[in-house]
């Protein structure tokens, strides 16, 4: 019977991998008293279930997916800075009838990176200006990247582009996104079985690192693209693992398992294709 829960809240939530991440760490490191669920939560359901989380003994985490990222914020007792900065939280620590948020999505983005390339002083394009975006460009920055976003509404991209102090660019400049080091997908596009690309053509290059946010295929066209260049490519199942990761931190206050998570992960997403 497990004693701690933790659960991963959204609507729709069916298709988290959250679960299959956290069980794997829990297994590895022996914790046969936690347990991790989905749970389907909608939006006008919000407000009573943060007033539920306050009285409950056994929940130690909470991960916060889409569409509640930014509306929980104002449910919460205390943001870590991150999360106020970007303005979503993507987890909750509930903490003696309190809750705080905080946002490891950041986090994600830099763990995935850091094994291919060294961001300071980097030319960074990022594509995109939602929230998944914001999450990208603050990590950027704190990694020292000279960040420039595109988005296919330029107002959004001069509003993130000024709430991190970084560059603005068109997105249908592909010599401009050609020079960047690193490029970085934070939107839906190529999502599902969408044929579509991010990226105007000639806009990828050999030498560059291509990150997609999108995990679902898991080889879009963007990756598939970048590869036929010889770009190296960076999927997004690594930043959700690593948001995960250190929301197991946060939750349990032990390291995660990092490598048995991402098998547990990648048996799934590999199933799927």
């Amino acid at each position: 019977m497990a004693r701690y829960a933790c659960l991963v809240i959204g609507d729709p939530v069916e298709h988290s991998l959250s679960p299959v991440l956290h069980d794997a760490g829990y297994e590895a490191l022996g914790l046969k008293e936690w347990k991790y669920a989905a749970q389907r939560v909608l939006p006008e359901a919000l407000p009573a279930f943060a007033a539920n989380l306050r009285r409950s003994d056994d929940v130690r985490g909470v991960s916060v997916t889409m569409p509640h990222k930014e509306a929980i914020m104002s449910l919460l007792d205390e943001l870590d800075g991150p999360a106020a900065l970007i303005g979503a939280v993507n987890t909750i620590v509930p903490d003696g009838g309190r809750l705080r948020g905080y946002n490891t999505d950041w986090l994600g983005v830099l763990e995935a990176l850091r094994p291919v390339c060294n961001l300071s002083g980097e030319r960074v394009a990022v594509i995109g200006a939602g929230g998944a975006a914001r999450a990208f460009v603050y990590g950027l920055v704190q990694a020292g990247a000279k960040v420039t976003v595109y988005n296919r509404t330029p107002g959004k991209a001069e509003e993130l582009a000024r709430r991190f102090d970084c560059a603005v660019g068109e997105l249908g400049d592909a010599a401009a996104i050609r020079e960047a080091g690193v490029v970085c997908n934070t939107t839906s596009v190529g999502m599902g079985d969408g044929p579509a690309s991010p990226v105007p053509e000639g806009a990828l290059r050999a030498g560059q690192v291509v990150f997609d946010a999108v995990y679902n295929p898991y080889e879009t066209k963007l990756l598939r693209d970048a590869a036929a260049v010889g770009a190296t490519v960076v999927h997004g199942t690594e930043m959700l693992l690593h948001q995960a990761a250190a929301q197991f931190r946060l939750f349990t206050g032990r390291a995660a398992p990092v490598e048995q998570m991402r098998a547990a992960m990648m048996k799934v997403v590999l199933e799927k294709l």
